[in-house]
């Protein structure tokens, strides 16, 4: 279950199938199984796991967009499971996600896969300023653990804070 990293050996392997399917309504082929389970193996690596947006304060800890879009995940966007931002340094904030989350299946009698938790592990970020006054504003972002991103926000080429300024990060 994403967001953890599989191969196609995790969901059984490539399949075959024993007969023709009988009634292609009810009845699923191999060939079309191990299309969507190679996808569902290459999203765990490729797809966006989250997807969160903040807003720069000088000299205190980020806060929420004051409008539109603040977060989203695979596992959902509840505030339970949004990131908490936290301002290190001037120009330098940390999102931290929490170490485990419930997936899609969490909920389910494991007869049907659930009752496990996913354990969050970022690979990649990605940060982008999305307004500003025409100053050159920039940020890029780095994983620093399974669950935090670190953030670093300049103007030009000088850490700051991004007073007013909404931030995205992106992040594998």
């Amino acid at each position: 279950m994403l967001p953890d990293k599989r191969d196609i050996a995790y969901y059984g392997d490539a399949l075959a199938d024993y007969a023709p399917a009988v009634d292609p309504t009810t009845d699923e082929s191999a060939k079309y199984r191990n299309r969507y389970v190679a996808d569902v193996a290459a999203m765990g690596r490729t797809a966006p796991r989250a997807i969160v947006s903040f807003r720069g304060q000088n000299g205190a800890d980020p806060i929420d967009p004051a409008g539109g879009f603040i977060h989203d995940s695979m596992w959902g966007q509840d505030p339970s499971v949004k990131p908490v931002a936290t301002r290190n340094a001037e120009g330098v904030v940390d999102l931290e996600w929490p170490t485990t989350v419930d997936n899609a299946l969490t909920d389910l009698p494991a007869s049907q896969g659930g009752g496990e938790t996913s354990e969050l592990n970022f690979l990649r970020a990605l940060a982008q300023v999305e307004s500003s006054d025409g100053t050159f504003k920039a940020a890029h972002a780095k994983v620093t653990s399974p669950n935090t991103v670190r953030v670093y926000c300049y103007t030009g080429t000088t850490l700051d804070d991004l007073d007013g300024l909404v931030i995205t990060v992106w992040v594998w």
